[in-house]
């Protein structure tokens, strides 16, 4: 038994009811919300097929052209072109792009100049590919992606029904035995419960321009990208949170759906990816700014007073007791998303990794508002 002073055992009480209702909104979040996507069952679609637009942007990329983009234009789907936006590539780049056009027709090529265009990042090319498309229903992807099926067109598309105006659907990197690639999936498999199950509580707030599809005309009702041509990102998510809605949006997990992403084993352009993510999120709507912050203040305060409490509390079995029953709860729920998403081997690193990335995502946001006070010196 310790005896502190009565100022300390004050804070120490603040601690503890810290630590308890940071538990009690974590196990909200899990059951009541990631629940959602945990207990999912795929829904009924469309039995006929209707004509897609796939817009594929890159930039200087020829490997990627050369491994994936031929695994787009051989899907197993009748009507369908695929828009090949191609930024500030070389000249074997352009001399592939011709070879794949004569061997495939429904493959399209739009060259856009570094020199003329003024915005950074891919928000003013992928609109040019969005008012370049024919048909109405548009699923975007990357370079360094591939589908992981020929029915991927076929899956994502019979989610548009009358109402559906968007589909956010999963996209993976592909496993390696690396502790980088690891990270991207664990941080990756998170990013996508949260936004799954947001979307499946009627509040879809983003996606990932890997695997997303909208309708064309839904692109344009909220003026495409204009208002971000100065952003270096926030083609998905932003567009997402404008436009989705309870009734206008879907999810689409079928395995056949995925996208797989190719690692490429580093951890700066990861980074950069992240960063961007964070800078864009500002511009999110003000409720998803508050469930998402709630969700990432409540786990940091949860394993940080957890800390202290094993350290000064004489509850040790149950703070211990707490900390097991948030364990088995992420544990299950994690466990259901990973099972409908096709996820393996990450179940077992789950906490060390969660652990990791609470420090990572601490010390983005510090490096985003260092950089901000620099820039106005």
């Amino acid at each position: 038994m310790y005896f502190y002073p009565a100022s300390f055992e004050l804070t120490l009480f603040i601690v503890f009811i810290g630590f308890l209702l940071s538990f009690v909104i974590q196990l909200i979040y899990y059951w009541l919300i990631f629940g959602k996507l945990a207990f999912y069952k795929l829904q009924d679609k469309l039995q006929f097929n209707q004509p897609i637009s796939v817009l594929y942007y890159f930039n200087n990329e020829i490997k990627y052209i050369e491994e994936n983009l031929i695994h787009f234009l051989e899907q197993d789907y009748d009507d369908f072109e695929v828009i090949v936006i191609n930024e500030s590539s070389d000249e074997d780049t352009s001399i592939l792009l011709e070879s794949l056009q004569r061997q495939y027709p429904r493959l399209k090529v739009i060259n856009v100049i570094e020199q003329l265009n003024f915005f950074k990042g891919k928000n003013f090319p992928l609109s040019i590919g969005v008012k370049s498309a024919l048909h109405e229903i548009i699923i975007v992807t990357e370079a360094n992606c591939r589908p992981a099926s020929p029915n991927w067109i076929h899956e994502i598309q019979g989610n548009f029904n009358k109402l559906t105006e968007i589909v956010l659907c999963y996209s993976t990197f592909l496993p390696k035995k690396t502790f980088i690639n690891k990270l991207k999936r664990y941080d990756n498999l998170v990013s996508s419960m949260i936004y799954f199950s947001f979307a499946l509580v009627g509040q879809p707030f983003m996606g990932i321009g890997r695997n997303l599809a909208y309708r064309k005309a839904s692109f344009y009702k909220k003026k495409g990208l204009i208002s971000i041509y100065t952003l270096d990102g926030g083609d998905d998510d932003l567009l997402v949170n404008n436009l989705g809605t309870k009734t206008n949006s879907r999810i689409e997990i079928s395995h056949d759906s995925h996208i797989l992403i190719e690692d490429d084993g580093k951890f700066l352009p990861w980074w950069r990816r992240k960063k961007r993510y964070f800078t864009t999120r500002k511009y999110y709507k003000k409720r998803h700014k508050i469930w998402l912050g709630l969700f990432s203040v409540s786990r940091l305060l949860f394993y940080s007073t957890f800390v202290v409490l094993m350290v000064y509390s004489d509850l040790l079995f149950f703070v211990v007791g707490i900390f097991l029953i948030r364990l088995l709860t992420q544990l299950i729920i994690t466990r259901k998303c990973m099972s409908k998403l096709n996820e393996k081997e990450l179940l077992v690193i789950l906490p060390f990794y969660e652990i990791i990335m609470m420090f990572i995502n601490v010390i983005l946001r510090f490096s985003i508002i260092i950089a901000k006070k620099n820039k106005w010196k």
